[in-house]
């Protein structure tokens, strides 16, 4: 748990250095930091066999990466207005400092030692092996676990790629009133995962989860257009709420709904190939969210990520009326 709570501090003191440096600098070192916390999401419910409970475990492990998003903005804020010339460089070598804090001093294994000289082969293996599992998930089973999890990523990638730029633009806020910003928002989103059994209590016969991931897509879209229109920040501060809820709620339902329909030796392949979706979607986020802000501006960026939410809303409340017909018959 701790070194899980580690990994996360440097993602949230990333929010605060900046867009210009995050796009430059920063996405290389998150990647190395994403990969341990998947790796604890895929083993975790070989633990807990009760189905009931893995719920629980997800949101207690999405609460304590909540804690690195929620202290790292605060951190890094105070740093970057205190040092506006030298805040990258201060908060990069503490994000080495703490993955360095994650390291074993365990000696490496003869065959591992004997193949890393191979450095190419080493690289090209994992990929094509990637590659490989891709195409053995079964879409008809997973098709719209992949959906949800395009459109929601699309959605949440769209705003946190430009809410910075937002709130310097239209309010003027500072570094450090940025991180509390975000900060607010982790916490919000922390304590809505931690409690995540009690909100599963109120749908106890949404046993195909789709009633949920309507109610999630309602929130985020509504919330997403609420805030373009938002008149001050006090107003856009508050309803970060409901969407920080509704965003931690969909992260814990898509993870649900792989274990409900996975056996353990496949739920790492299909986990690894959902965050794969949402790295491709990062591919094409940023290019889109340069074209709106150029021709439009940034405002209209919220729009756009609206408008994907809404499209899961569509989707997704076919899926409910779908399910519910089912039960009928």
């Amino acid at each position: 748990m701790i070194p899980y709570r580690l990994v996360s501090l440097p993602g949230g003191l990333q929010f605060a250095i900046g867009d210009g440096y995050l796009s430059r600098n920063g996405v290389s070192s998150a990647g190395l930091m994403k990969q341990t916390q998947l790796l604890s999401k895929a083993l975790a419910p070989d633990h807990v066999k009760d189905a009931n409970n893995q719920s629980v475990l997800y949101g207690r492990l999405a609460s304590l990466s909540g804690v690195g998003m929620s202290v790292g903005p605060i951190i890094g804020g105070h740093i970057m207005e205190a040092y506006p010339d030298y805040g990258f460089t201060i908060i990069t070598t503490i994000m080495g400092a703490l993955f360095a804090a994650n390291l074993e001093d365990k000696k490496p294994d003869k065959e591992i030692s004997a193949i890393a000289p191979k450095l190419i082969d080493s690289i090209k293996r994992p990929i094509k092996e990637s590659i490989a599992e891709f195409y053995k998930i079964n879409w008809t089973v997973y098709g719209d676990i992949f959906l949800f999890k395009l459109l929601m990523t699309l959605s949440m990638g769209m705003y946190f790629t430009n809410f910075g730029l937002f709130l310097k633009t239209i309010y003027t806020v500072s570094p450090k009133y940025l991180g509390y910003i975000i900060s607010l928002q982790g916490v919000t989103g922390s304590l809505c995962t931690y409690f995540i059994g009690h909100i599963n209590k109120l749908y106890e016969n949404d046993k195909d989860y789709s009633e949920r991931n309507y109610h999630v897509f309602i929130i985020v879209a509504t919330t997403l257009f609420s805030l373009a229109m938002a008149p001050n920040v006090y107003i856009y501060t508050a309803l970060l709420m409901p969407l920080a809820i509704a965003s931690s709620v969909g992260r814990i339902v898509s993870l649900e709904m792989v274990t409900s329909r996975t056996s353990g030796d496949h739920r790492g392949t299909v986990i690894g190939a959902s965050n794969s979706v949402r790295s491709l979607s990062g591919v094409v986020i940023p290019l889109v969210a340069g074209v709106v802000n150029q021709y439009f501006g940034v405002v209209y960026t919220f729009y756009c990520a609206a408008s994907f939410a809404a499209v899961g809303v569509a989707v997704s409340r076919r899926i409910r009326l779908t399910s519910l017909e089912a039960k009928d018959k």
